[in-house]
């Protein structure tokens, strides 16, 4: 049995109305480093972090579910393992941008035809170029899902051949709002 599929169960429960959100200010460093460290743990290939220069990569807080989003963040990095040459490094990119934070996960993989980027993020859908590796077609369905309920969007770019950028944008958290205490935990 494979070591994913008690995560796509209880995905899948999620899937069908018990999904829960409990949003609240989250450290998207923090967040993205654990995220990044359990995919370590899946994956040999190089996962390169890239933040924000100075203190604005320290204070960038989003109003999240800490535990939904790092679900969200693996499946991402996951996917672009899957869909990657065996020594091509994946790329998380944390930034600003107006009044959201954004995430981006980019692989330089088989990237996504034209005519399948609108249905990504479809449930039981994967690409018609994705017969490389197994799939259900629910994971990007689920991401989406998870995004959504914390009230941010779900983007994807991408370029047949040349590979795939993912972008999380998500609500900053007010800064008076104290952080939550589990996604700073190492």
């Amino acid at each position: 049995m494979s070591t994913h599929t008690p995560r796509r169960v209880r995905l899948l429960g999620s899937l069908m109305g018990q999904l829960q959100v409990s949003c609240q200010p989250v450290s998207m460093t923090d967040t993205l480093q654990q995220a990044i460290n359990l995919a370590r743990t899946t994956t040999e290939r190089e996962l390169q972090l890239e933040l924000p220069d100075g203190s604005e990569g320290a204070s960038l807080v989003a109003l999240a579910d800490g535990d939904r989003l790092r679900q969200v963040l693996l499946d991402l990095i996951e996917n672009a393992d899957k869909y990657s040459p065996e020594h091509a490094e994946i790329r998380v990119r944390l930034r600003r941008a107006g009044t959201k934070v954004c995430v981006e996960v980019e692989e330089n993989g088989i990237g996504i035809p034209a005519d399948d980027l609108e249905h990504v993020f479809e449930r039981f859908r994967r690409a018609s170029n994705s017969s490389q590796g197994s799939g259900t077609g629910l994971g990007l369905s689920i991401v989406k899902l998870l995004v959504e309920a914390m009230e941010g969007e779900v983007s994807v770019r991408s370029e047949l051949g040349r590979g795939s950028c993912f972008v999380v944008q998500l609500p900053l958290a007010d800064p008076a709002q104290p952080i939550d205490a589990e996604t700073s935990k190492p």
